[in-house]
């Protein structure tokens, strides 16, 4: 089994406890693991004693996997669709978990994120007024822009992403439960 996936699931839910509490996701936590990941996979295939060159490509790998992991959230932020904090944690868990696992965290955890919001908009009593949002949001992209109509700001509402990455990283730790670190991902 892949010590990093627990890494990570560890990070994952440290990072949900403070998005819960705060509704941030502080770069305390995530960019320790950012600059650290790569290290600790070159030390870690060298202690299962790989070649330096496969403890170099696992380092490597690790970089690759921060890199992918965090391009459609950084897509997203730019759209501000997203928070920084939560492209950082993606940036992280990509990084331990490489690109493969690290791509399919970023997936479980957009599909959590479907799964969670229509209950936690509607335990906040906010389902309907975010469907009317969506909905002009969308019909925007089709108006002219003389004929697109606003959203006020104090209207929109954030889902907090860190819930659905923790989720997310639990299930790609339980689905790989019998992996090991057999080369790079």
């Amino acid at each position: 089994m892949d010590p990093f996936l627990y890494v990570a699931a560890g990070v994952a839910a440290a990072a949900c406890a403070t998005d819960l509490k705060t509704g941030k996701i502080p770069n305390a936590l995530t960019l320790p693991v950012l600059a650290l990941a790569p290290i600790a996979r070159f030390a870690y295939a060298q202690k299962l004693g790989l070649s330096h060159d496969d403890a170099v490509l696992e380092g490597a790998f690790s970089v690759v996997g921060a890199v992918v992991a965090a391009m459609v959230p950084a897509t997203l932020y730019r759209k501000s669709a997203i928070g920084a904090g939560d492209v950082k944690l993606f940036a992280a868990l990509g990084a331990l978990a490489q690109p493969a696992l690290g791509l399919e965290i970023l997936t479980w955890a957009f599909v959590a994120a479907i799964l969670i919001a229509p209950v936690s908009l509607i335990y906040q009593g906010k389902l309907l007024s975010t469907l009317k949002n969506v909905s002009t949001l969308a019909m925007n992209s089709v108006r002219p822009a003389s004929a697109r109509r606003e959203v006020a700001a104090e209207t929109m509402t954030w889902l907090k992403m860190g819930p659905a990455i923790l989720a997310a990283t639990v299930v790609t730790l339980v689905l790989h439960a019998t992996d090991s670190l057999g080369g790079a991902s």
